[in-house]
C-alpha cells in the first residue's frame, strides 16, 4: 500500500501503461509487479515533495487541497509511467528506436517541479509552510551558505539614477544592519 506522502494509484499508472499489465492490472506476476509500481510511485512522489518543500509548502500536500492533489497525482503517474517503461528490455538502449514512451513520460514528469514554483501551483490553494516564500510574498535573489538573504547588487542610484532628484529625503544606508 501507497504511504500518506504518495501521489497518484497504481490504477492510473496502468492506465498509461496497460500494454505492461494483465487486463489492465498490475500484480505478482506482471513486469514491473504491483509492489514495482507503488515503489515508482512513493519514489517519484518523494521527489515532488522535495520541490514542494523548497518552494516553500507543508508536505505531502493532504487529501483536502483536492486540486493540488490532483496535479501531483498526474505527475507522479507520468514519473512511474515512464519508470515502468523503463523495465522493459529494449528501454534505455542507446538507439531506444523501440521503446521512446519512456521519454515521452519523463519529460511530462519533468514538468512538476516546474509548475510548483512557478506559482500557478499556490492559486490551487496547496497550504504553505510558516514564514515560506510562498505566502512571504515576491522576493529576488539567493542565499547566503548560514541562510541570510543575499544583499542586492545594485542599488536605487545604478546606472545614473538618482532617487533623490524629486524629493528631498536621502537614500537609505543599508551598511548599518
Amino acid at each position: 500500500t501507497l504511504s500518506a506522502f504518495a501521489y497518484g494509484t497504481v490504477a492510473q499508472v496502468a492506465a498509461y501503461v496497460r500494454h505492461l499489465t494483465k487486463n489492465g492490472t498490475f500484480d505478482g506476476a506482471t513486469s514491473p509487479t504491483a509492489a514495482q509500481v507503488e515503489l515508482f510511485l512513493e519514489q517519484r512522489s518523494a521527489l515532488l515533495n522535495g520541490c514542494l518543500a523548497e518552494a516553500g509548502y507543508t508536505t505531502p500536500i493532504g487529501l483536502s487541497y483536492t486540486q493540488a492533489r490532483t496535479v501531483l497525482s498526474y505527475y507522479a503517474v507520468q514519473g512511474a509511467a515512464a519508470d515502468c517503461e523503463l523495465t522493459q528490455r529494449s528501454s534505455g538502449t542507446e538507439d531506444d528506436k523501440d521503446n521512446p514512451r519512456y521519454k515521452v513520460f519523463l519529460k511530462e514528469f519533468e514538468k512538476g517541479c516546474p509548475f510548483i514554483v512557478s506559482g500557478a501551483f499556490a492559486a490551487l490553494g496547496a497550504p504553505a509552510a510558516a514564514g515560506s516564500p510562498a505566502i512571504a510574498g515576491l522576493w529576488v535573489g539567493g542565499r547566503t551558505r548560514g541562510g541570510q538573504r543575499l544583499r542586492p547588487r545594485f542599488g536605487r542610484t545604478s546606472f545614473e539614477n538618482d532617487p533623490t532628484r524629486h524629493s528631498p529625503t536621502a537614500e537609505p544606508d543599508y551598511t548599518e544592519e
